[in-house]
């Protein structure tokens, strides 16, 4: 069960300046104080009660952003999907076309300059897609 407060809920969120601009940066200065300054730490217990209260007033930033990201992943998979099934209709013509320039070819049919390199580019087209 997602115990995440709601959407509508997070965003009502009383904001405030906090000391830094993300969680992590919170707690980099509270685990510094701890293990720079543990004397400080202790006899200034105030200071990581605000920096422990930023990352609260934090969090919930964080879980919209996380729910865009999900949103973000699903619309992308889809589309990764979606783009699996796309196939060009030259995949099925690749065989046909090189059925119709072998026959053409063995009926005795000569090209003319024109109409061979034609002939070949579509082909050629055809090809390229048939080996994907």
């Amino acid at each position: 069960m997602d115990d995440t407060p709601e959407v509508d809920t997070l965003i009502s969120s009383p904001t405030r300046q906090t000391r830094f601009s993300d969680v992590c940066g919170t707690l980099d200065e509270i685990k510094r104080m701890l293990y720079e300054q543990p004397e400080e730490a202790a006899s200034e217990s105030a200071q990581l009660v605000a920096l422990v209260d930023d990352v609260a007033l934090l969090l919930p930033r964080m879980c919209i952003r996380l729910r865009e990201y999900e949103q973000f992943r699903t619309e992308f998979v889809a589309l990764a999907a979606a783009l699996q099934t796309v196939e060009s209709p030259l995949k099925q013509a690749a065989p046909s076309e090189a059925s119709s320039l072998i026959a053409q070819l063995e009926r005795g049919r000569v090209l003319s300059a024109e109409d061979m390199p034609r002939q070949l580019r579509r082909l050629r087209r055809c090809a390229r897609w048939h080996n994907i």
